[in-house]
């Protein structure tokens, strides 16, 4: 009996709400004349963002290239400057925002209206709260455009400068013979690139053989603590740098590109062309290379809820808010038939639009 009490009381207390009050929802300028408060809210979209990350490997010849054949037995090395780009990563981040098309107020013609309730729908994301539309936590992506180390280091132990010595003959006129003195002269003359390239050579297997020393402990003399990773270290570094005097030197540079994307409202595949893309130029918005598109595909999971006689027509909708249900949809990021990014993704524009009583208790 207590049960069927409380159940009269709490339809009463709708009734007496939905006869006492008067609540109109119209679009923005199409407001009653006369109200006694109102609130204006709007319906949330899905924004797309799609971070792109791509590599440029730029090759650098070694100025003793010539001769890393003849002193180190290389074959392989880098002969001209060239560079090409690579795709390295493709990021999706979607966020919401205020669609410009579904803002709404709500007037107060007769009555009140608790507003608290109204804003569950919010905590929801049904619908969006004056000042936090468009509010979103996209992380910024920088590019790394540092050029520094694309020179080669001079390692030569020895002055740019040789002295040479020669002989020079000398004659000395006499009455009755000829006479050739001999003379000592110096001269200095600028060392040439196979000098110093078969000194960067001879250096580069001196390390070598130092690093083995250390390492093997032949010697008998092993560092302590640290010492020995240090050396090592060091000695490897400077391996390298010998090295790449004669093989050239590969620098990555990575750049980061965002696009935005709002989808449309509709049921049909959607395709977007966002960049080109090629080996020579990257990233581009001009046509020559690969066309990257973004494929959306609507797979219609919610069930299809027929909407309300006046939901179409929202100056009509009295005692009543409007909201949007998100559906899903299948994205795929590719370059040309290749699939770079591929994943499932909620899109309040393929959605439905559905009404809600202002009383109901959304937080049940």
């Amino acid at each position: 009996m207590k049960k069927y009490f409380i159940l009269l009381l709490i339809f009463t207390i709708v009734i007496s709400c939905s006869t006492s009050s008067n609540i109109q929802l119209s679009k923005i300028g199409e407001e009653p004349v006369e109200y006694k408060q109102r609130i204006v809210y709007s319906l949330p979209k899905t924004v797309l963002r799609i971070d792109i990350e791509i590599e440029k490997e730029t090759y650098i010849p070694g100025p003793y290239k010539q001769y890393a054949r003849r002193l180190l037995g290389l074959e392989n090395v880098i002969q001209d400057y060239s560079f090409q780009y690579k795709i390295n990563t493709v990021d999706l981040q979607s966020f919401t925002e205020a669609d410009p098309e579904m803002f709404f107020s709500v007037n107060v013609i007769e009555g009140s209206m608790e507003w608290d309730k109204y804003l569950s729908l919010a905590e929801h994301g049904f619908v969006l709260q004056p000042g936090k539309a468009g509010i979103n936590s996209i992380k910024s992506l920088k590019s790394s455009r540092d050029i520094s180390g694309t020179s080669f280091q001079e390692l030569s132990m020895k002055m740019n400068l040789t002295e040479i010595t020669d002989t020079l003959y000398k004659t000395i006129i006499t009455d009755t013979m000829l006479i050739r003195l001999p003379v000592l002269t110096t001269a200095q003359q600028v060392r040439t690139l196979e000098q110093k390239a078969t000194e960067a050579a001879s250096n580069l297997f001196l390390i070598r053989e130092n690093k083995f020393y250390t390492i093997t402990n032949i010697d008998g003399d092993y560092p302590d603590g640290r010492a020995m990773e240090v050396m090592v270290n060091e000695m490897d570094k400077m391996e390298i740098a010998y090295l790449e005097l004669f093989t050239g030197k590969v620098f990555k540079q990575k750049f980061t590109r965002s696009f935005i994307y709002s989808p449309e409202s509709s049921e049909e595949i959607q395709n977007f062309r966002l960049c080109s893309f090629s080996s020579k130029k990257g990233l581009s918005n001009l046509k020559g290379g690969y066309d990257i598109t973004l494929e959306l595909s609507p797979l219609n999971i919610i069930p299809e809820i027929p909407p309300s006689k006046n939901a179409g027509s929202p100056e009509l909708n009295f005692n009543k808010l409007l909201y949007r249900i998100p559906d899903v949809a299948s994205l795929r990021i590719k370059l040309v038939d290749e699939v770079l990014y591929e994943n499932r993704v909620s899109i309040y524009q393929f959605g439905s639009l559905l009404d809600i009583p202002v009383y109901f208790d959304y937080a049940q």
